[in-house]
């Protein structure tokens, strides 16, 4: 087998592998989006794809579209996962707070679940109309 054959069938195992990781991950974190587990798993898996593909760009055709898509949907998940590590901070906060302190920090964290639930809901979006433009 020529060596840029075996590169391409090697890469190409290797996405496949780094896709489903991804799939999975995305899936799980769906079946319960609130999970903080669940979603930093979700950005590790898609940042590995994406990194993947950037690697082989120059073997795989499809790769440079793909990790336009994957690129996308990390970033949506990485807006969720700094959401959830301020709102983590903003606990530790809280418990030094005085009464007034507090209101404003619950507030904040309000504020920032929402910010949270808005990226969940567009990184939704995003996967379903990625799925119908991918066919599957």
């Amino acid at each position: 087998m020529p060596l840029a054959e075996a590169v391409r069938a090697w890469g190409g195992a290797l996405i496949r592998t780094q896709s489903e990781a991804a799939e999975d991950a995305l899936r799980s974190l769906h079946e319960r989006p609130r999970s903080a587990r669940r979603l930093h798993a979700a950005r590790i898996a898609l940042a590995r794809l994406h990194a993947a593909l950037g690697d082989l760009a120059g073997c795989l055709p499809h790769a440079v579209d793909l990790r336009a898509r994957v690129k996308a949907a990390r970033d949506l998940c990485a807006r969720a996962r700094d959401a959830d590590v301020l709102l983590e901070r903003l606990d530790g906060y809280r418990a030094a707070a005085d009464g007034r302190e507090r209101a404003e920090l619950d507030g904040l964290a309000r504020a920032v679940r929402k910010r949270r639930g808005r990226a969940l809901r567009r990184l939704e979006k995003a996967l379903r109309r990625g799925r119908a433009e991918l066919g599957a």
